[in-house]
């Protein structure tokens, strides 16, 4: 075996079987953590995750490095594999056995764990676990002393195969472990040589990997979903535009209009905060974005870092994202994820209880608390391990959904640190201006009259209509160009816009008269533009586009197959659609007709992401449609203006919640996908199903019938449920019984025969809260849903009143018995 992928693989060994032994051998007392408290999980759900993890990477290890078959090589590399293997075992015999501990807890408030697991082991079950344990620990510290031996002349090969759960300081662990083996030449027959091998491999290579697993979970939960969505969806600067901000020669410019952004990046004279403003659609993102990326921002600052390291971070707010895209909470974590993600030691440092929680008992996996994150944060920039400097840019501003004053109080606290600079940007409103007055910052609209000229100029040549017609008249052809640059007033998005409606009538063989003519009759500004595109449009093209309006408001960044599902003309096609996957293309026909439905009938308020960056972009299922820009929203949203669109789309006639349960219910049907997609698709259907019953009163039956019928047909149901109860759901019924959907058990219970009521009624009571809350935390719970209390008190009423039991107990005495048969 490969000596570096037999050190990985017996790290994964010892990490479990020291791991396990803690279970077992602290049954009496749990020290949760050195602080004594593990706050938002309990012991047995932190020790079940811990045993899942190591679980999934020494799997993971055997398969990558490629010895999970090799059982013909040496027998100290085949010895290394059996122990791999019977840890395994191990293993998952206490990870099952933590989830019988805990539901017999949770249900029978059994509050000592030593009772919990003497309750479902038998202490000589326990006995001969630990004993294998200890077997295992003392073999494999002579099985790989012995595999290194034989192998160590064979040369190190595919770093893939040892850096799998490590990072670069593991891997030079590894490296040095076997430099060692070389100098000290132990030896697997003399004790006190095998005694020095395990402390070295113990206190270096695994205490390494512990580190690196509790490092990786940290920034896990730093990390969320959305996370790179917004710089990955504001489009890329124009190749001839922007460059202004790195050229020494500002001539061109007007001084007074702006500070100079790259002698803010290299002064050391503590002015460290730099402020972007500008109008609406004015183009701030797409600039912050190009400063981000540009390594010549990264050389700029090297004057000021001078021989110090630079940590680079950025967040992008974002007002038509996730709540974690406008607010402070996604705020601090992208900037930790972002700094911490190659300093394990500061994020050892900073997260020192957790680390704590996670030797204790593989703890620290709760949800971050505010406190948490901003205490976290300020002891990384005012008292930095090691001598750094931190470059944060944070875009948006006027999109974060809070209290405006305190995010700037806290940016402007830190820049208290002269070792920290901020460039941030922003719309010009009083409150910022008071706040970042006297500070080094230039104002977007004055600066970019060259860039819009040479973005209209660049669009202009791509269109070989125009190109014949330039050479015809090219005076005209210069005038046109400098009319749209000087009627833009610095605004890029009212440059695009105008751009395609000029662009149309190209296509339509206009001459250069009729160009300048279409100019003129568009208004300056971008509210009275929008209100010259909405009405160009022909009464059925505006309904259909104020009903996607609607739609989108409801959903943000809906998937563009998604939309199409739900861009139905009547409330339930999906109820009569085949349950089949979609081909390939299939799907591509169905993305691309919608697509052309947003272009004719959006007037560019809503576009697929990228495709302005890229008009013939490939069109994917992971294709997302998003506003063009917040402004356009916003002018929607105005009391006024959303008045219209309701109009429009006839109020309560059009309900835009029914079309998204019926858009997902034909996801749920149509799109392949891996078991978590469906399982996605599912809770969505589910979801809508729950907001829809809220608002209307009525339960939609048919609805859930349907998706209930497609649960089973894709296999959906084992996926949320647990072990001890896996396969038992075959209905949807069955399904809400588990789950305590209450409003369909009374519904539908009222029409199926009693014996299907009966077989769904065994089901009651068989989850605890943390189990029920497993669907319930992935779905937005209407308000005033019943918690997990009242609604198993009142689907205990619903079942007794449809059973119509008369013993006076209730019906749930009843099925006490099978209940504990069905658990055994």
């Amino acid at each position: 075996m490969e000596p570096l992928s037999a050190v990985s693989l017996a790290s994964a060994v010892i990490q479990i079987v020291e791991f396990s032994s803690k279970v077992l051998q602290r049954t009496r007392e749990i020290h949760t953590s050195a602080d004594r408290t593990l706050r938002g999980t309990t012991v047995l759900e932190a020790a079940a995750a811990n045993l899942n993890d190591l679980l999934r990477d020494i799997e993971e290890t055997l398969r990558v490095t490629g010895v999970a078959s090799d059982a013909s090589g040496k027998a100290a590399d085949a010895q290394l594999i059996a122990l791999a293997k019977d840890s395994q075992e191990v293993a998952k015999t206490l990870h099952a056995t933590l989830h019988q501990v805990k539901r017999k807890k949770d249900g029978d408030k059994r509050n000592a764990f030593s009772q919990g697991l003497r309750s479902v082991l038998k202490q000589s079950t326990i006995t001969a676990l630990k004993d294998r344990l200890n077997s295992i620990r003392k073999q494999i510290d002579t099985a790989l002393l012995i595999s290194l031996r034989q192998n160590l002349s064979q040369r190190v090969q595919d770093p893939r195969h040892h850096m799998l759960l490590t990072n670069d300081k593991g891997a030079s662990e590894r490296l040095r472990l076997l430099t060692s083996l070389q100098h000290h030449n132990w030896k697997p027959t003399k004790s006190s040589d095998l005694s020095d091998f395990s402390d070295a491999l113990r206190t270096s290579v695994v205490s390494q990997d512990i580190e690196a697993r509790f490092a990786s979970l940290i920034l896990s939960r730093l990390w969320f979903t959305e996370l790179p969505d917004r710089y990955g969806t504001i489009p890329e600067a124009h190749q001839d535009t922007f460059h202004w901000m790195f050229e020494d020669d500002h001539q061109q410019l007007n001084a007074s209009d702006w500070d100079s952004f790259t002698e803010w990046l290299s002064d050391t004279d503590g002015s460290n905060l730099f402020w972007i403003s500008g109008k609406p659609g004015s183009g701030k993102s797409t600039l912050m974005k190009y400063l981000f990326s540009d390594d010549r921002t990264t050389t700029h600052l090297q004057a000021w870092t001078s021989d110090r390291a630079l940590v680079q971070a950025g967040f992008f707010f974002w007002n038509s994202g996730s709540d974690m895209q406008m607010s402070r909470m996604g705020l601090l974590q992208t900037l930790l994820h972002y700094a911490l993600r190659s300093d394990r030691k500061t994020l050892m440092q900073l997260f020192e209880h957790r680390w704590q929680q996670f030797v204790a008992f593989g703890g620290g996996r709760q949800p971050f608390t505010w406190l948490e994150l901003r205490r976290a944060f300020d002891m990384m920039i005012s008292a930095p391990l090691t001598p750094r400097k931190f470059f944060f840019m944070i875009d948006g501003l006027d999109e974060f959904d809070g209290d405006r004053q305190e995010l700037v109080k806290m940016i402007l606290m830190i820049t208290r640190h002269l070792h920290v600079k901020i460039c941030v940007a922003s719309r010009p409103w009083p409150d910022l201006l008071d706040a970042f007055e006297g500070r080094p910052s230039l104002r977007l609209e004055r600066l970019t009259q060259k860039d819009i000229q040479n973005y209209v100029t660049a669009s202009f040549a791509n269109n070989k209509h125009y190109a014949k017609l330039s050479k015809l008249e090219p005076n005209h052809a210069a005038n046109l160009i400098k009319s749209i640059t000087k009627k833009a007033a610095g605004v890029f998005l009212w440059v695009y816009l105008v751009l395609q409606s000029l662009l149309d009538g190209l296509s339509n063989a206009d001459r250069m008269c009729d160009l300048m003519a279409r100019l003129e009759a568009l208004p300056p500004g971008l509210e009275q533009l929008f209100l010259k595109l909405l009405g160009s449009l022909d009464p059925d093209y505006l309904k259909h586009a104020c009903q996607l309006f609607r739609l989108v408001m409801v959903r943000r960044r809906p998937l563009l197959l998604e939309l199409w599902f739900a861009d139905s003309i009547n409330d339930d096609p999906a109820l009569r659609y085949e349950a089949r996957f979609l081909s390939s293309d299939e799907v591509l026909d169905r993305l691309e007709m919608m697509n052309r439905r947003l272009i004719a009938r959006c007037k560019g308020f809503l576009e697929v992401e990228d495709w302005r960056r890229s008009p013939g972009a490939i069109l994917t299922e992971d294709s997302h449609v998003s506003w063009i820009h917040r402004t356009a929203r916003d002018f929607l949203r105005a009391k006024c203006m959303w008045n219209n669109v309701l109009d429009t789309t006839g109020h309560d006639d059009f309900d835009p919640e029914w079309h998204w349960a019926n858009g997902h219910l034909g996801m749920f049907k149509a799109v392949a996908g891996t078991t978590p997609t469906k399982m996605s698709h599912f809770i969505l259907c589910v979801e809508y199903a729950l907001r829809l019953e809220h608002r209307l009163q009525i339960c939609p039956v048919k609805y859930l019938d349907e998706v209930g019928r497609t649960a089973t047909i894709h296999h959906v149901y084992d996926a949320f449920l647990p072990r001890a109860i896996g396969g038992s759901v075959a209905s949807f019924l069955e399904f809400s019984v588990l789950f305590q959907l209450v409003g369909y058990v009374k519904a539908k219970g009222a029409t199926v025969p009693r014996r299907e009521l009966k077989n769904a009624a065994r089901l009651q009571g068989l989850l605890d809260a943390k189990q029920w809350e497993s669907l319930h935390r992935h779905i937005e719970i209407p308000a005033g849903d019943a918690g997990f209390v009242s609604s198993r008190k009142e689907l205990d009423d619903v079942l007794n009143r449809l059973l119509g039991t008369n013993d006076g107990r209730g019906w749930g005495s009843k099925w006490q018995r099978t209940k504990e048969r069905f658990l055994a």
